[in-house]
């Protein structure tokens, strides 16, 4: 964590009434602000330039803290036409100026969901939420129950692409398997029917087995396709353990996490604050799942500043939104907690349905997770040197190979997120470390992914 002096002298105003003072409140907070006349200098020309009112920054406390990010980073020296380009969507999305997506789309997908929804096994899936299951979840997030919570339950008469484990789970005989494959089978016929009424999930690899939305008044809905919710109704019933449905059971925990006061900016969702709620979601669910961009990424970028997740994601119940910003840009600076707050995760940069506006126009300008990580590591090779920063380089690898070695099992992230969006000394660094660290990565042709293309031998 980096140590601020408790209180400052106020700081003198500029052209815009009120960034001083918002400035002396942010040091007041913890936020580390190396220059305070500098940074409320230009905090007053992003909020001239957006027309913003100085009750702004009173009003809406985690869009101001973006702000002042924003202006932070227009102080850095070299500041060039991406990073114009990406200060100027993320504004954008803070301040709901962007383009809006098609309602008539939602519209779409709410018919096909009231058709297909199984309203007897939504009534008992709910029940699941509120079983053991998912108590672990309940008590990190705060949620004190779902059935009472703003938290809707759907099933939805479809099946996931991850298939069913239900048989093994329940032994099942030769003729319950036969009915059990007809009901599969009838359900697999409604998901392409489904799919094309609802306009969802038809080029993004399938059904998953859970996934959350929020409506317009913040009303949150889990959703489950009936094989992957039946599965979890049994293991319940029959008194099974955890590990008898971990995969689908680590989905679902993951997406009731999403369920409660995440951390999206609400006119930016699936853009601002993606991969810090994504690191949430994966740590308030046990870490079983997915993003292991997004968890090397945070786990890294904290530990640079001698911080863990849980610094910033105390699992305690007392989790908010706007103070896991405020530990973020305490723990990282305002700098790098808007990289952090921007960053878009792997599986959302090509060709994923939920890419919207911010992802589409901001991956335009230059920012997925390996972008994000490489300005900061260019900063802090700026204030602490070379040496500094390729033993950050060496930690960053150490991460990835223990990944690996723990039996990790998203093999095809490693290597983008080793290159950095190169070609640079830091991601030929990267490579060639990892090369030597993990010879058992396989055959994989490094040179024809990377360094024909860079012109430089790996």
């Amino acid at each position: 964590m980096q140590n601020t002096e408790a209180t400052r002298p106020p700081i003198q105003e500029t052209e815009n009434p009120g960034a001083g003072n918002y400035i002396s409140s942010l040091i007041e907070s913890g936020i580390d602000v190396p220059d305070p006349i500098g940074l409320t200098a230009s905090l007053s020309e992003v909020l001239g330039e957006y027309n913003l009112d100085p009750a702004f920054l009173k009003d809406k406390p985690k869009e101001a803290l973006l702000v002042a990010g924003v202006a932070s980073q227009k102080m850095l020296p070299g500041l060039d036409e991406g990073a114009v380009a990406r200060h100027d969507v993320v504004m954008q999305a803070i301040l709901g100026t962007h383009e809006k997506e098609d309602p008539a789309n939602d519209s779409l997908a709410e018919k096909a969901v009231e058709k297909y929804t199984n309203h007897e096994l939504s009534l008992k899936l709910a029940e699941v939420f509120d079983g053991p299951f998912f108590a672990d979840v309940r008590s990190k997030t705060g949620i004190r129950d779902v059935e009472t919570s703003t938290i809707n339950v759907r099933v939805l008469d479809v099946a996931p692409s991850s298939g069913s484990g239900l048989p093994k789970l329940l032994d099942l005989s030769s003729k319950d398997l036969d009915i059990f494959n007809a009901h599969k089978q009838e359900l697999t016929r409604r998901t392409k029917a489904f799919a094309t009424e609802s306009g969802k999930f038809q080029d993004n690899g399938g059904m998953p087995d859970a996934w959350m939305s929020n409506d317009s008044d913040g009303k949150s809905t889990i959703f489950m396709p009936a094989l992957s919710a039946e599965e979890l109704i049994a293991a319940q019933h029959e008194g099974l353990g955890e590990e008898k449905v971990g995969y689908v059971l680590g989905q679902a925990q993951h997406e009731l996490t999403h369920c409660f006061e995440n951390l999206f900016l609400d006119d930016a969702f699936f853009g601002v604050g993606l991969a810090l709620e994504e690191r949430r979601a994966e740590y308030f669910s046990g870490d079983k799942q997915g993003y292991p961009d997004v968890k090397r990424t945070f786990d890294f970028i904290l530990g640079m500043h001698n911080a863990t997740v849980e610094d910033i994601l105390p699992g305690d119940g007392t989790y908010n939104p706007l103070d896991t910003y405020q530990r973020l840009a305490k723990t990282v600076g305002l700098e790098n907690m808007l990289d952090l707050m921007t960053a878009l995760p792997s599986n959302y940069v090509s060709g994923f349905e939920q890419a919207g506006w911010f992802n589409r126009t901001y991956l335009r300008a230059g920012n997925d997770m390996n972008d994000a990580i490489l300005r900061i590591l260019r900063r802090a090779e700026q204030t602490r040197g070379e040496a500094y920063t390729e033993q950050l380089i060496d930690d960053y690898v150490d991460g990835w190979v223990s990944y690996l070695e723990e039996g990790g099992t998203e093999k095809a992230y490693v290597p983008d997120n080793l290159a950095f969006g190169g070609p640079t000394v830091l991601s030929v660094l990267a490579i060639k470390n990892f090369k030597r660290r993990y010879p058992g990565f396989g055959e994989y042709d490094w040179a024809s992914a990377y360094g024909d293309s860079w012109d430089i031998e790996i």
